[in-house]
């Protein structure tokens, strides 16, 4: 607590660091000494600056100027500036978004690494899913100003709280639920039956069917009938829609996406057969 019940911390006494969108670097300070600002004087130019400088890479930049370097760069500059003053608390205000997409994975692997080995509690807001994903301990998930989610990224994915947490998080196909067993450990879906996992079998007013893309793939034969309406290549797989035709008591039927391998290229209109391999997860639409 720095604020607060009648306490007060002054604000170079709180431990808290920030690093923001953009660099916020002084332009007519040395690399060095934006990195020393945060310091007492006599120890701006010494070997605590040297070593910061040594960890984020850039030992040799100490006297040129911050227009000398690239936004990678000086965005590891933000970052050894903050940890300078040996914060409790690191706070990162989304700072790779000004970066190109290359260069935001570099950088954002190369924070976490850094984070790690200093030690420093830090939170960081994003709106890049695979950024909160890859770099998080733990995420809390954010819907209409509160907090509806706090997680492992595994457990986020793999757990949603609700309908509209799986949308957000990664790709979700959610199937209405038109049946149970007796038993609950089975669901009717237009797609067939579907196990359920065993851990959400009681599921309450559930009334969706939670499939992520992986669990679906194209068969042969075997399978259910659909055809194939837009593919999205990712480079290291396709992500594919597929129209499922409507059940007889149906006005329309189902859309479900599907992840399949890179060698695998199907076309727009083809006629395929997708499988669901998995338990699937209940969920209804209370968040």
């Amino acid at each position: 607590v720095v604020a607060g019940d009648g306490r007060w911390i002054e604000p170079e006494h709180r431990r808290v660091g920030i690093v923001p969108q953009e660099a916020a670097l002084f332009p007519h300070l040395s690399i060095q000494d934006n990195v020393g600002f945060g310091l007492a004087r006599s120890e701006r130019r010494g070997s605590k600056v040297s070593a910061l400088l040594e960890l984020v890479g850039l030992a040799d930049t100490a006297r040129r100027r911050p227009h000398e370097l690239s936004g990678g760069q000086q965005q590891r500059v933000a970052l050894a500036r903050c940890l300078a003053t040996r914060p409790r608390v690191v706070l990162l205000d989304e700072p790779f978004s000004a970066l190109d997409a290359s260069l935001r994975i570099e950088i954002r692997n190369e924070t976490r690494a850094l984070l790690r080995e200093a030690g420093t509690t830090t939170v960081l807001v994003t709106h890049d899913q695979d950024e909160a994903l890859s770099l998080a301990d733990h995420v809390a998930l954010m819907h209409a100003g509160r907090i509806v989610q706090f997680a492992t990224p595994g457990e986020l994915y793999s757990s949603p709280c609700s309908t509209w947490a799986a949308s957000f998080v990664g790709d979700a196909n959610l199937l209405p639920i038109l049946g149970s067993s007796p038993s609950s450990d089975v669901v009717h879906t237009s797609v067939g039956r579907l196990m359920v996992r065993g851990d959400f079998r009681s599921a309450g007013d559930a009334g969706f069917a939670l499939l992520r893309p992986e669990q679906c793939g194209l068969v042969g034969a075997d399978g259910v009938a659909a055809i194939v309406t837009d593919v999205v290549f990712h480079g290291h797989d396709h992500l594919i829609t597929v129209q499922v035709p409507p059940l007889q008591n149906q006005a329309e039927g189902l859309r479900l996406t599907v992840r399949a391998p890179a060698h695998v290229h199907p076309v727009v209109g083809t006629a395929v057969h997708v499988a669901v391999t998995g338990p699937v997860l209940l969920l209804s639409d209370a968040v």
